[in-house]
């Protein structure tokens, strides 16, 4: 009778089969980039048919909103989904097995990152002479044991989760690639750095992840998917143009004592 999509699945023959159904249909927390309108431009007689099957949508943004209202939707309102919900959870027994592990050591954890992203984490890392524990979390946890064989070098020892590797006072990295573990990894950290907003084309990830549990947000210069969010957070966002920028900003929140 209803049925609800949510962000950006927006399958044609999927969705105007469910309309010649007489299924009701809702698109919530409705999201697309500037590189997809582009993209639904260039159909625009599928576009309009496909976004005029909904009988409700209601964008993330603003922006998202315009997008779709030029290519033939709707606008009810405005909702963005991942502005609800409570701190992501962990196991209280790792989380404290892990410190232990791990040691006195400040610990930045490098969440949700994608190929390209972590050597360039890792010598900004690095190059801040702190020492820090590097906790890395990929965001396609198939990236493990390569990832493992790439940061290996500059006499680094790394640590694989999967594999049963220890978090010892020794590990340099450690790569947890798992899933449903971030608030696990978050909570470990002091500094959260996030994947996805290193390179172009994939529009950052959610900062509020690390936000809800206190934690400091270092990004780069591409999180066009969370433009209104980051604005909110304001100080608690860094924003870092390149890898000067990003070992200067970790730099001066590992010195920070607050």
């Amino acid at each position: 009778d209803l049925a609800v999509f949510v962000e950006s699945e927006l399958w044609p023959n999927l969705l105007l089969g469910a309309k010649k159904r007489g299924a009701r249909l809702a698109l919530v927390s409705a999201r697309m980039t500037e590189q997809s309108a582009r993209g639904w431009r260039r159909f625009p007689g599928l576009a309009h048919a496909m976004l005029g099957a909904f009988d409700l949508i209601l964008p993330q943004d603003v922006h998202t909103g315009q997008r779709l209202k030029a290519l033939g939707g709707r606008v009810d309102g405005y909702v963005n989904l991942k502005l609800v919900g409570e701190a992501l959870p962990a196991d209280d027994g790792e989380l404290a097995r892990l410190k232990a592990a791990a040691g006195d050591r400040l610990i930045v954890t490098a969440a949700s990152t994608h190929p390209g992203e972590d050597p360039l984490i890792a010598d900004a890392v690095e190059a801040t002479g702190r020492y820090p524990l590097l906790v890395i979390v990929p965001r396609h946890p198939v990236r493990g044991p390569a990832l493992a064989t790439a940061l290996r070098g500059h006499n680094r020892t790394i640590a694989l989760r999967s594999a049963g590797a220890p978090l010892t006072p020794e590990t340099d990295i450690y790569i947890a690639d798992t899933l449903g573990e971030l608030g696990l990894f978050f909570r470990l950290g002091d500094i959260a750095v996030l994947g996805g907003s290193f390179l172009p084309d994939i529009g950052g990830h959610n900062p509020l992840e690390p936000a809800r549990l206190d934690r400091p947000v270092v990004h780069g210069e591409h999180y066009a998917n969370w433009l209104d969010v980051y604005a909110a957070l304001g100080e608690g966002g860094v924003s870092c143009a390149d890898p000067a920028g990003l070992t200067a900003a970790l730099g001066r929140l590992l010195d920070d004592a607050d």
